[in-house]
This record gives C-alpha cells, sequence and structure tokens, in this order.
C-alpha cells in the first residue's frame, strides 16, 4: 500500500465501506487520513501522518515535533475548514456553510 494514496469523499457510501467506520458528523468536520496500518487520524493530526507517506515528505513530518506547530497547524486547520466554502469546496456541506 505505500507509495499509494487514494481519496474518498465522504460521501461515497461504497467506498466508505471497505475502510474503518468514522461517524458521518466526523467526516463532514474533517479531513481523515486512514493508514496503511488501519490508524485513522483527523484534521491537522492527519498532516505529519501524511507527510510521511509522501516522499520526500518526513523531513516535513518532523516539523510537526517542533514545540507548538501541531498546535499552530491546528488553528490554521479549523480556519480553513471554517472557510472552505470561500476556498472552492464543492460539498453540499460546504454550501450549506458548516
Amino acid at each position: 500500500m505505500r507509495g499509494r494514496l487514494r481519496f474518498v469523499p465522504f460521501q461515497d457510501a461504497v467506498d466508505l465501506a471497505a475502510l474503518p467506520a468514522i461517524p458521518r458528523a466526523a467526516l463532514e468536520a474533517a479531513m481523515h487520513l486512514v493508514g496503511p496500518d488501519g490508524s485513522v487520524c483527523a484534521g491537522a493530526e492527519a498532516a505529519p501522518a501524511l507527510l510521511r507517506l509522501l516522499p520526500a515528505g518526513l523531513p516535513l513530518a518532523m516539523l510537526f515535533r517542533v514545540r507548538g506547530v501541531p498546535a499552530l497547524a491546528g488553528v490554521l486547520y479549523r480556519a480553513i475548514a471554517r472557510n472552505r466554502h470561500r476556498v472552492g469546496c464543492g460539498s453540499a456541506q460546504c454550501r450549506r456553510g458548516g
């Protein structure tokens, strides 16, 4: 599985059925990453795990070990998520402004 990412919209019930169960409200609130080992993380917490899966992403993932970086990433993630309808998100969730 290493070297391969697959994006699954939370509206895709068929593809979601093959993944660990994540409540719909949680899927609507944040991006989730299901790791090769089946681990699940969401929002800004998924960033370092995702970076470790990308070629040359390890140095960037290591930044998340610097004090304050995870908290700052969380603040930025939540700000972007709150305003995703302004930056091109096309889902019904975005159109509702939530």
